[in-house]
């Protein structure tokens, strides 16, 4: 499940693409397999169903015959906050590590550092990335920036809006003036 700070990233990169049009091709918390040959690669969903019974009967069995890790371990499964294309055209991953859901710093957990590494090595030859605070250059809580509204009416003067009647339109009728602020400028509104 993705954290405040993680969804704010994610509505920030959609506002973003919607601004230019531009996609990116970022894909949130794909899911990776790491297949019998030791090669890790994307799932599909039918794939994911799939790897979910074998890794639950794995795991389990591996518990039960004490030759395995304990429930909620992982292995040969991921899924990275981003999933994105890196220079060479393949897929990079990318974990977002700015803290968690209790507000702690989003450490990295048992294999996930490495079997990022793994991938993106795969892939590309580099290691783990990761964004956080530092790499960001995010210096404490962001200050709120004022933005203004430009559908806000804020000059004062006559706005003619049309009236429905039951004849048709009477005509123009004066809507009442915000107060005034700023100089003396008349925008006309047209139906």
């Amino acid at each position: 499940m993705a954290t405040a700070k993680e969804q704010c990233f994610e509505e920030a990169l959609d506002s973003w693409e919607s601004a230019s049009g531009k996609k990116l091709g970022i894909d949130f918390q794909q899911w990776w397999t790491k297949n019998a040959a030791g090669v890790w690669q994307r799932e599909t969903f039918a794939e994911r169903v799939w790897w979910q019974v074998v890794n639950s009967w794995r795991k389990t069995k591996n518990f039960i015959n004490g030759t395995g890790t304990g429930p909620g371990s992982v292995q040969g499964l991921r899924r990275p906050d981003i999933t994105m294309p890196g220079p060479n055209g393949k897929d990079m991953v990318v974990d977002l590590k700015f803290t968690d859901q209790k507000g702690k710093p989003d450490g990295w957990r048992d294999g996930q550092q490495e079997d990022y590494g793994d991938i993106n090595r795969q892939n590309h030859g580099t290691g783990d990335v990761a964004l956080d605070k530092n790499s960001c250059g995010c210096k404490g809580e962001p200050e709120p920036e004022t933005v203004a509204d430009p559908f806000a009416l804020r000059q004062p003067g006559l706005y003619f809006v049309p009236v429905p009647a039951p004849q048709g339109l009477l005509g123009p009728s004066v809507a009442p003036a915000p107060a005034p602020i700023g100089p003396l400028i008349r925008i006309p509104i047209f139906p």
